[in-house]
């Protein structure tokens, strides 16, 4: 499926945003957050299959994809306050289920903390509940400097050994090109200020226990960005929630083993 057969179409939101969603289905909302620095169109094996249930909402987050990016200086806690300017744009007042991936995680932490009264539930895939340490924090600021001098590319083609697993890597080189192909679509304006809003988030490592409501976490088995012992001490901080590893697969899940992918997240969703 590609993003011209889906209805996607630009959201003007209240705070000034606007954001090119994918909008399909009908039921209860999913709404997918993407990873850095990629767009919506990561989701695009899983939409087909959970739209037959809920109905699907996948925005490009603002600068990301489609969506323009009015304000270059937002954080972790802007980019969630957009999601809920997004459900207000879509007069949608019932309760979601949020899945975030790697930065949609961090989003998703930042929505649950503001907007717990729009959750019913949480899934969380291949990201992390703790800040950057001061030393990470200090190379995506590099980063996001290098980012504006050389551009996307040069700044971001060591990151793809690192966002997909040894099968992909080696025998799927339509899923790196698709992934490869995504992330240097991103502007570097963009690339610059997702880092420094990283580089700046706050920790939640300290809030899981407060997290109520269904919780999913999942995790590819060979990541080593989010690793499979990271994200399972941090389902054992989340009081009942779920933990679910996908084998030969690293921090890409959805791309890597969508069928695994879907599989996990319907039973969670529908059960």
């Amino acid at each position: 499926m590609f993003l011209s057969e889906l209805n996607q179409q630009n959201v003007t939101l209240a705070n000034g945003e606007s954001l090119s969603t994918i909008d399909v289905g009908t039921g209860e909302v999913v709404l997918l957050v993407h990873g850095f620095p990629l767009s919506n169109a990561m989701w695009l094996d899983l939409i087909p299959g959970l739209s037959k249930y809920f109905r699907v909402l996948a925005p490009d987050l603002r600068g990301f994809g489609r969506s323009p990016m009015n304000n270059q200086v937002f954080s972790m806690g802007d980019l969630a306050t957009d999601l809920s300017c997004l459900l207000d744009a879509l007069a949608i007042h019932s309760s979601i289920n949020l899945v975030g991936l790697s930065m949609g995680g961090y989003i998703s932490f930042e929505f649950w903390e503001r907007f717990p009264q729009r959750l019913k539930r949480l899934v969380l895939c291949d990201t992390k509940a703790i800040a950057d340490t001061p030393t990470i924090a200090a190379s995506r600021l590099a980063t996001a400097e290098r980012a504006i001098e050389i551009g996307t590319k040069a700044s971001t083609e060591s990151m793809v050994p690192r966002l997909m697993g040894k099968q992909a890597l080696s025998n799927e080189p339509d899923k790196v090109q698709r992934l490869t192909e995504m992330m240097y679509e991103t502007k570097p304006e963009t690339i610059a200020s997702a880092q420094r809003a990283m580089a700046s988030r706050q920790s939640f490592a300290e809030k899981l226990s407060e997290i109520q409501i269904p919780t999913y976490l999942l995790v590819g088995k060979e990541d080593p960005i989010s690793t499979e012992a990271e994200m399972s001490e941090m389902a054992s901080a989340i009081n009942g929630s779920q933990f679910h590893v996908i084998s030969d697969c690293g921090h890409m899940p959805p791309m890597e083993k969508p069928e695994a992918f879907e599989k996990a997240l319907l039973d969670f969703l529908r059960s």
